[in-house]
């Protein structure tokens, strides 16, 4: 297999030149990652959903820690749940899938990783380029896809999905190019379920922490 969806995001969002991921609220970017997982094992075909359920298609392992990690965990769940269930489970690991995704992009010589400590005691870790081919790809594609009038492939479109719910369009664009582009962007994150229900998450979350005026981060 090539880069993961959770890799991908990952790469989409980091810092080229700081080797940091940006202020993306933690919460947000756990759904996200979490989404990234479901639709990967739906791309893949050990999942499938619908409206309000998801179901077992094939137990097979893809050789890839992460989405075999979750594809069992679903496999050994009694009973049928629905998406909404799966994205809050997996996203309870968040940090532990940001750290892995990471160690995989290194694995495959995509980062590297650097280590610098303040006063001797705290620690931040970064992650330098070292081909930036792969996030280069992504980018031209989602951008080929976001001014054209093309049907995307399923892996894309769960890229716009993702891309949308942690609002990183708005990044890539800027704000009035962004509401430009708004009917395009939410055509094309209509056309997957999982995409859907991970955004409806995070739109719910986000709205509920402002209500109680509790922290993003």
């Amino acid at each position: 297999m090539s880069v993961t969806l959770v890799e991908e995001i990952l790469l989409l969002l980091l810092d080229e030149e700081k080797g940091t991921l940006p202020p993306v609220p933690q919460l947000t970017l756990h759904y996200v990652l979490a989404g990234a997982v479901l639709m990967e094992l739906a791309i893949n075909n050990r999942i499938d959903c619908d409206i309000h359920t998801l179901q077992i298609i094939e137990k097979e392992h893809l050789d890839e820690p992460i989405l075999d990690q979750y594809l069992d965990k679903i496999c050994l769940e009694p009973e049928q749940q629905e998406v909404k269930f799966w994205i809050n489970s997996i996203a309870d690991d968040g940090s532990a899938i940001v750290e892995r995704g990471f160690q995989r992009l290194i694995e495959r010589g995509i980062l590297g990783e650097s280590e610098k400590r303040f006063l001797w005691v705290v620690k931040t870790r970064s992650y330098p380029t070292i081909d930036g081919t792969v996030e280069k790809e992504v980018k031209l594609r989602i951008m080929n896809i976001l001014y054209s009038d093309e049907i995307p492939d399923h892996r894309d479109v769960v890229i716009f999905c993702l891309m949308d719910a942690c609002d990183m369009f708005r990044t890539l664009l800027g704000p009035v190019e962004l509401n430009r582009m708004r009917p395009r962007i939410n055509d094309v994150s209509k056309l997957d379920l999982i995409g859907q229900a991970t955004t409806k998450l995070i739109r719910e979350i986000q709205v509920a922490l402002v209500a109680t005026h509790a922290p993003l981060f």
